[in-house]
C-alpha cells in the first residue's frame, strides 16, 4: 500500500478515536474527555454547533499534527526525529504528573473505579508507545514509525489528559 494512503488512512483513525473521547456528552469509561479534544470543543461550542459534528471538529487539531508529523514518512525517512521523540516524551511525563496530581480530585469525582480505569488505559498505551518506538529503533521502517505515530497521537486524543474534576 502506498505510504500516503496509509497516512490518509491512519488520519481517519486518529480523527475518530479522538472524536470518541467527547462523544458520551460527559466522561465516561470510553469517552474520558481528553483535554486535548476538550479545549478545541470548547472553542467551537460557542459557535453553535453540536453532537456529532462537534466531536469530528474538535479532534482535528490533534490529527492535523499527527499529518505534520508524518511529512517525513513521506519522503521515505523511517528514523524519528529527536524533536519529535523529545516532544513525545515529554508529552508522557506531563500525563504521568497530571494523574499523580490529580488522581485524588478524580476519585471525589469521578469514582475510583473510573479513575483507575484512566490510568490503566493509559498505562497501556504508554506501553504500547514504548513498545512501537523501541521497535522502529530496532527495525526503522516506515510502517513502524507510523504505528509508533498512530499510538501516540491516538493516545494523546483520547485519554493522555482526562477530565478527572467536576462534571461539565
Amino acid at each position: 500500500m502506498n505510504i500516503k494512503l496509509k497516512i490518509v488512512f491512519c488520519f481517519i483513525v486518529i480523527t475518530a478515536c479522538t472524536a470518541l473521547t467527547v462523544s458520551a456528552g460527559s466522561p465516561r469509561y470510553y469517552s474520558p474527555f481528553s483535554l486535548t479534544t476538550v479545549l478545541p470543543m470548547f472553542l467551537v461550542y460557542s459557535s453553535g454547533i453540536s453532537g456529532v459534528t462537534l466531536s469530528f471538529i474538535a479532534a482535528i487539531p490533534n490529527a492535523l499534527v499527527f499529518l505534520i508529523s508524518t511529512l517525513s514518512l513521506t519522503e521515505q525517512d523511517s528514523k524519528l526525529t529527536k524533536p519529535f521523540t523529545i516532544f513525545c516524551a515529554i508529552t508522557i511525563l506531563f500525563s504521568i504528573a497530571f494523574f499523580v496530581v490529580s488522581f485524588s480530585y478524580g476519585v471525589t469525582y469521578q469514582g475510583l473505579s473510573h479513575t483507575v480505569l484512566m490510568c490503566i488505559f493509559s498505562g497501556t498505551f504508554i506501553a504500547a508507545i514504548f513498545a512501537a518506538f523501541k521497535l522502529n529503533n530496532q527495525n526503522p521502517n516506515i510502517n513502524n514509525a507510523l504505528a509508533f505515530r498512530v499510538l501516540f497521537f491516538s493516545w494523546v486524543g483520547w485519554v493522555a489528559f482526562p477530565w478527572l474534576g467536576e462534571m461539565i
